[in-house]
């Protein structure tokens, strides 16, 4: 993370604390351009509005943390949904976490459990656990949406993760993947909700600078499975 105390903000004058896109910030500047990056992202692709019911999935890491305390902030009626994934030595350490950032932000959380339904976490045939672990997540994230009357459910995908979704789906011609990266994903089926990504246009660095300045707690635990995610590969 870029940060250098003897810099002066672009915008303002004023000390600069972080550097992003070439451009040197002080808090405030800095707070203001994450915002309304946000919220002319939503706004943009009509993703939802204050009279919304949004459900954000909220993972313990800093992307959706970022992206529940600004939309807190902004004045949406969100509800947090973490999906514990009975992963030992893992989830129970990223649950705490997550409890932490609900009490900061103020907004209720529920938590789905994988070991409710009989699932878990593991190699399917060809699929590695990360491939599993998405498909439990998206359903169980549709199914709380439906269940209690969501509107649209909120993840924290940044430019970073779609550019590595992306370069992927290139390499294996996977064009059903490619639809899906658009930043709102409309939805005409009754039992299907729109999936919206507010952070679209963000940097994975400009959110955990943004957790940071509002003293979001971020999980350092490991997933286990991590090293055989291709994306977290290619971002790297």
């Amino acid at each position: 993370m870029d940060i250098n105390f003897n810099m002066q903000c672009k915008l303002c004058g004023r000390e600069a604390v972080f550097k992003s896109r070439g451009i040197r910030w002080c808090r405030d500047c800095f707070e203001k351009f994450y915002l309304k990056k946000v919220e002319d992202t939503i706004s943009k692709y009509r993703m939802f509005n204050k009279d919304s019911k949004v459900c954000v999935a909220v993972s313990g890491g800093e992307d959706s943390a970022a992206l529940a305390h600004a939309l807190k902030r902004l004045g949406y009626n969100i509800t947090l949904l973490h999906i514990h994934l009975n992963i030992e030595g893992y989830s129970d350490q990223v649950l705490e976490i997550v409890e932490k950032q609900a009490e900061i932000i103020g907004a209720p959380l529920h938590v789905e459990y994988l070991e409710k339904y009989g699932l878990k976490v593991q190699r399917v045939g060809y699929r590695p656990p990360c491939a599993v672990c998405g498909v439990f997540k998206r359903y169980l994230m549709n199914k709380f949406a439906c269940e209690n009357n969501f509107d649209v459910i909120c993840t924290g995908h940044t430019i970073d993760d779609l550019t590595a979704f992306l370069f992927s789906a290139i390499l294996t011609w996977d064009i059903d993947t490619m639809n899906k990266l658009r930043p709102f994903q409309p939805s005409s089926v009754e039992n299907l909700k729109p999936k919206a990504k507010p952070l679209a246009f963000l940097l994975d660095k400009e959110n955990a600078f943004y957790a940071k300045l509002n003293g979001l707690p971020i999980a350092d635990a490991k997933c286990p499975f991590e090293l055989t995610s291709k994306v977290k590969l290619y971002k790297k």
